[in-house]
């Protein structure tokens, strides 16, 4: 999350599948848990800086939405993790 906020790529391991909130691709890069392919991949990004840019801004606008979406973030749920909701006082 706070690698969103600072509008900085994420690449997210999710073997699980339990991303339904971001766009694979434009709004957040999601990673096997292989080594040689997370360097393949990165590697390709490193050649492609704009694209890097776009889903790093396109993940930031929507980690701001989902942050203040009530349907994300709940008040029990900050016990476990930062949270950004009205109460915090935190301006994004």
């Amino acid at each position: 999350m706070e690698a969103d906020l600072r509008k900085l790529a994420v690449f997210y391991i999710d073997e699980l599948k339990l991303n339904n909130h971001f766009i694979e691709n434009e709004e957040i890069v999601i990673i096997p848990h292989d080594a040689d392919k997370i360097v393949r991949i990165i590697g390709a990004f490193y050649k492609k800086p704009d694209k890097l840019r776009r889903i790093a801004k396109k993940g930031a606008t929507k980690m701001r939405e989902l942050a203040m979406s009530a349907r994300f973030f709940h008040a029990s749920d900050c016990s476990k993790v930062k949270c950004i909701h009205p109460g915090n006082n935190i301006s994004l």
